[in-house]
């Protein structure tokens, strides 16, 4: 199942395309999405409940997060966002980097998971969204020992008694996956987490916990599809290799990207995959490895046989000079 991931509404899309990309979603059936206090500036969840007013709630699975407050001086960040916008449109920068100028430019304030600010971005969300009540309430990007205060938690627990949340649940960005697996306190229904195929070794460790599995990036972030294809096909060699172990080919435009989706798709047992779909040709390629399964089991762990390769070849490579520069 996939979901749509709303990180980038009203933030890297403005308020067209982002309702653009919410309908055509819609449309083709998905019916999982994912927000935040803190996408979009602080707006994505009003542009989220606009949008969903009028169709039928409870055909629609609703996770917002708290934890991070969006930036203060919202008024001349949305005089600025049209700007950036047309900016990146002329030359595109890479994602990672885009990423620590916003942080620079709009600083967020992370980590806030007291209740006062619970009860508060709960209050928020719930009128952003138009609902009364969300299906899943995260702690946004928290860390283990944040699931040790006792105070918040018989919060959250009042709020499920309440009915206005269904579910509580965690989102974790950390690499070091065994610090919070497994989940320390009882009653925490989902656990989301980044996770391409690059991250296989942790699908045995999501799906062995009690807790639904919410993955998202499937792609990597950036360029990490191009770079593999660009590996997979830098000799006629290794390119007839990897295409004659897979039976397909893997030079053909899109293959790596639907390979790299099926495969998170295809290993999540019992949880939903949050891809950002902003253009009609990704929605539609995404929701055709979701509903068409194209690729066997047995390819796809073929596939990540051959990423372990290039992996290893290439990304400890990368990982050499910048592990140097922050040694000085």
């Amino acid at each position: 199942m996939i979901g749509f991931g709303c990180g980038s509404v009203l933030g890297r899309f403005g308020r067209r395309d982002s309702l653009r990309a919410l309908h055509s979603a819609y449309d083709r059936g998905i019916r999982y999405f994912d927000v935040a206090r803190s996408y979009g500036f602080g707006e994505a969840e009003t542009l989220l409940g606009g949008f969903l007013r009028g169709r039928r709630r409870s055909e629609v699975c609703l996770t917002t997060k708290f934890g991070i407050l969006p930036p203060r001086h919202r008024l001349l960040l949305r005089m600025l966002k049209p700007i950036a916008r047309k900016a990146l449109s002329i030359a595109p920068v890479p994602r990672d980097r885009l990423k620590s100028t916003v942080v620079r430019v709009a600083p967020v304030s992370t980590g806030n998971f007291d209740v006062v600010t619970a009860r508060r971005s709960l209050e928020q969300s719930l009128a952003a969204l138009q609902t009364d009540y969300v299906d899943f309430y995260l702690l946004h990007s928290c860390q283990p020992e944040d699931l040790n205060d006792d105070e918040l938690f018989a919060f959250l627990d009042e709020c499920v008694e309440r009915g206005l949340v269904r579910h509580i649940g965690v989102s974790y960005e950390g690499f070091d996956l065994e610090r919070l697996l497994p989940l320390s306190r009882s009653g925490l229904k989902l656990i989301q987490v980044p996770l391409d195929v690059r991250d296989h070794r942790r699908v045995d460790l999501l799906n062995a916990q009690e807790a639904a599995v919410v993955t998202h990036s499937p792609f990597g972030g950036g360029p990490v599809p191009a770079r593999i294809l660009e590996f997979a096909t830098a000799s006629e060699e290794r390119k007839r290799s990897w295409s004659d172990r897979l039976g397909i080919d893997v030079s053909a435009p899109g293959t790596i990207g639907k390979l790299m989706l099926s495969h998170a798709i295809e290993f999540n047992l019992r949880g939903v995959v949050l891809c950002s779909m902003h253009s009609e040709s990704h929605l539609g390629q995404n929701v055709e490895c979701a509903e068409s399964r194209q690729f066997s089991e047995e390819v796809l762990l073929g596939f990540r046989e051959l990423v372990d390769e290039y992996s290893h070849q290439v990304e400890k490579v990368d990982a050499a000079p910048a592990l140097l520069r922050a040694d000085r």
